[in-house]
């Protein structure tokens, strides 16, 4: 079953979280921003694993302000933690240690 974090602030829709989750079944996920972890905890209910990069200081979109902490608390409160693999970074910066050998 997708868990859908409604207590959590996003843009993210619930439709669109429980896209997210057909896409994920099962499956290692890449997530590239998490915020507060709405998105995150959709994928992490249905998906194996979940990578997730954010560097959690915002940007002029989605607002400035450090959301690690809030985003850790989000994970833990729905007991998905163990299946989230957070790297806490730039994307320009984490991205190319992620990159599997070819």
């Amino acid at each position: 079953m997708t868990a859908f974090a409604a207590e959590i602030p996003s843009a993210v829709t619930e439709r669109e979280c429980e896209a997210l989750a057909e896409l994920a079944r099962g499956k290692d996920v890449l997530e590239l921003g998490s915020q507060y972890g709405r998105s995150t905890i959709a994928l992490a209910s249905v998906a194996k694993s979940v990578h997730s990069v954010d560097w959690h200081l915002g940007d002029a979109d989605a607002g400035k302000g450090d959301t690690l902490a809030e985003f850790v608390a989000n994970l833990d409160r729905h007991g998905l933690r163990n299946k989230v693999v957070m790297h806490v970074g730039r994307f320009e910066d984490v991205l190319p240690l992620l990159r599997r050998e070819a």
